[in-house]
């Protein structure tokens, strides 16, 4: 089996493979989207529920693309969102010494997510899986000026497998993240902030890549 180790300079050739792929027979086996119910996406009512959902989201092989993608941008700030509490994710600081921006905003985070949904929806993505473990949610620690009141939920583990085919694709196996939130509007959480983290130890880390490397394969960047 050839799952893809952390090289993110090679990100790009992913995507190229990815098209290469979308002759590929779809799965027979798969159920079919009408014989089953959607899973149920947590609402957004805690930070927890926010983290939770992401995870159904990716897991989610019965919605439609652009279901899956509607849910997705629900958690986040909308392009009316003040300023300091606008979307951003962060690339890790080895990903950035290896070709990839700082960071990223809520354009690219949707059109990324776009390109992952509708390529497992032809067929060129055999299965996407994600399992999140995470802390409760806290305050923003250290606290930060003009973020009185927001709240951080550390993702401890975060295990993200994307299969092109059977034996092809990518992992993430002992990745790292911190999402941070805004008060909530109406009684609803989005992640403003998510930052891709290392782990501390790397020599005890079973990471083959990350996160962002794994959007990054899917970004439209030239």
């Amino acid at each position: 089996m050839n799952i893809a180790p952390h090289r993110v300079t090679h990100a790009w050739i992913l995507l190229a493979l990815l098209l290469a792929v979308a002759g590929c027979d779809d799965d027979a086996t798969k159920p079919d989207p009408e014989d089953n119910d959607p899973p149920a996406i947590p609402a957004p009512t805690t930070p927890e529920n926010v983290v939770s959902a992401i995870e159904v989201i990716y897991n989610d092989d019965v919605r439609s693309p652009q279901e899956r993608l509607d849910a997705y941008a629900s958690l986040l700030p909308g392009n009316s969102a003040p300023p300091e509490e606008a979307f951003i994710f962060v690339f890790m600081p080895a990903d950035i010494q290896n070709g990839l921006p700082p960071t990223w905003g809520l354009n690219e985070e949707l059109a990324v997510h776009r390109a992952i949904f509708d390529a497992q929806g032809a067929g060129d993505i055999h299965s996407l899986e994600l399992r999140i473990v995470h802390n409760p949610a806290q305050d923003l620690t250290p606290s930060e000026a003009g973020r009185e009141g927001w709240k951080q939920v550390f993702a401890t583990n975060v295990y993200l497998r994307l299969m092109f085919d059977m034996n092809n694709g990518l992992e993430v196996n002992g990745g790292q993240s911190m999402f941070l939130f805004p008060p909530p509007q109406e009684g609803k959480f989005n992640i403003a902030e998510w930052r891709d983290l290392p782990r501390p130890s790397p020599a005890r880390s079973v990471e083959s890549s990350t996160w962002g490397s794994v959007k990054a394969a899917f970004s439209p960047r030239p």
